[in-house]
């Protein structure tokens, strides 16, 4: 089911659902938009992904992007949705499909793996992924 269709339902009561759109960082937090949302999609109504370090996973796992967001990619995710100030999303498995390829590609979401993707990308002090990429 696609985001905006999703929206449509109303039910944000930790419904575990899988959902299709574009995982993109807006502001620097992950979020999962509708496909017709693209060429708009920092206006776009979206769902956060609720674990945040998991772009640090795809930013190693996926080809960097130009432009506004280095995340904007095609995906469908598999999650429990659920409502605090806006509608959230507790990711437990995503596929991603990268621009031009017609294959899907499952993400290691391991805690392991996203604690070494965190580690080695997290911003500090010394060296700020966004900052270094204009965001």
């Amino acid at each position: 089911m696609n985001v905006n269709k999703y929206f449509e339902l109303k039910t944000f009561t930790n419904d575990l659902v899988v959902l299709s759109g574009y995982l993109v960082l807006i502001d620097k937090r992950l979020v999962l938009i509708d496909v017709s949302d693209i060429d708009n999609f920092k206006m776009a109504a979206g769902i956060e992904v609720v674990n945040q370090a998991i772009k640090y996973v795809l930013q190693e796992s996926l080809l960097p992007l130009g432009g506004e967001s280095s995340i904007f990619h095609k995906a469908e995710v598999t999650g429990v949705v659920g409502f605090v100030d806006t509608p959230t999303m507790q990711v437990q498995k995503i596929q991603v499909q990268e621009r031009g390829c017609a294959d899907w590609v499952e993400v290691d979401l391991s805690d392991e793996r996203i604690e070494q993707c965190r580690a080695k990308n997290e911003p500090n002090e010394e060296f700020d992924f966004f900052k270094e990429m204009g965001d």
